[in-house]
């Protein structure tokens, strides 16, 4: 699309100079290569790197929004037209940050470099914000956009689960696979909140909001629950955890492609072959994953067959 794209007189300069800019070689820093390899499973790796690089913003936190905006979808496109991975709505916020096209939004580079790009942007917007926490009112910002935030006397209940969520992904991301996971006696103080907040937990829909400045797909009926890892797990590498039940593992099985299809095939072939040895904290904590990282794929058959699965290691002695 890049190319067809330079070939036309009627770009832009703004968007003429992103688009070379996104189409050159790769950067070879060392920074770049470290990343490259720790977060090679992330489709789109290196655009996230590349970007999250030029605005000097943690790539793991603009990959944690793209996640939860869009699953890794770059054909995503929401109710109130938001596009692509980073959920860029048209026209409003995509003109603002100087792209005039609609499809050059369906380009996953391009995409996520506006994503980054306005992520940046916000998290300035807010850094002496007086609530002490920029980063949750830069997340609310892009979530509901920057004029609902800033009109708002108290930060949306729905703004809030939403930056609970991309921090979430954020914080798994961030897990080194070669480190011992949380005490055993940690987690187990957690696992009662967490069956207690899953057993009410509702099929994600898609939302309706419609935002003054910015949407996206997540919504208020998402399960965002804490994070109960496994205790000692060790992971050799993204593809072939030794702990095939980590959620390291898990997610990296699932988004190293962004094809919904693919997703969901992968995950119910998973569920079969592993998903039947893992323990009932195991496949809560995955489960609660599961509308972040399959997206459209996460049908009814999917999630009736983890609950079948987690019913039966209840009902076990």
């Amino acid at each position: 699309m890049i190319k067809k794209l330079l070939q036309r007189s009627t770009l832009r300069p703004m968007q003429l100079a992103l688009l070379v800019l996104l189409s050159g070689p790769s950067f070879t820093m060392t920074w770049a290569e470290e990343n490259t390899d720790r977060l090679g499973d992330i489709p789109f790796a290196e655009c996230f790197i590349r970007s999250a690089e030029r605005y000097d913003v943690d790539v793991e936190l603009a990959i944690a929004v793209a996640i939860v905006e869009s699953s890794l979808n770059p054909d995503a496109v929401s109710s109130s037209d938001a596009i692509g991975v980073m959920q860029i709505k048209w026209p409003l916020t995509a003109e603002h940050l100087g792209i005039t096209q609609r499809e050059l939004l369906f380009d996953p580079c391009v995409n996520i470099d506006a994503g980054i790009s306005y992520l940046k942007e916000l998290l300035e917007l807010n850094a002496n914000s007086e609530s002490g926490e920029p980063e949750v009112q830069a997340l609310a910002s892009y979530h509901l956009g920057p004029t609902t935030i800033a009109n708002a006397e108290t930060l949306p209940a729905q703004a809030v689960d939403y930056a609970k969520a991309v921090f979430k992904q954020r914080d798994t991301l961030l897990l080194d696979p070669a480190q011992s996971e949380p005490a055993e006696t940690a987690a187990n103080e957690e696992a009662a909140e967490v069956a207690a907040a899953s057993a009410n937990a509702e099929t994600p829909q898609q939302s309706n909001l419609e935002a003054v400045d910015q949407t996206n797909t997540f919504t208020a009926q998402s399960p965002v629950f804490d994070q109960v890892e496994e205790s000692k797990r060790v992971v050799e590498s993204p593809q072939v955890p030794q702990n095939p039940c980590s959620t390291v593992g898990v997610r990296s099985l699932v988004l190293n492609t962004h094809n919904p299809t693919e997703r969901g095939e992968k995950f119910a072939l998973w569920l079969t072959e592993t998903g039947v040895n893992c323990n009932e904290l195991q496949l809560l904590t995955l489960r609660n994953n599961l509308p972040l990282w399959l997206g459209t794929a996460l049908n009814s058959e999917l999630l009736g067959a983890v609950e079948a699965l987690l019913e039966e290691k209840y009902l076990q002695p």
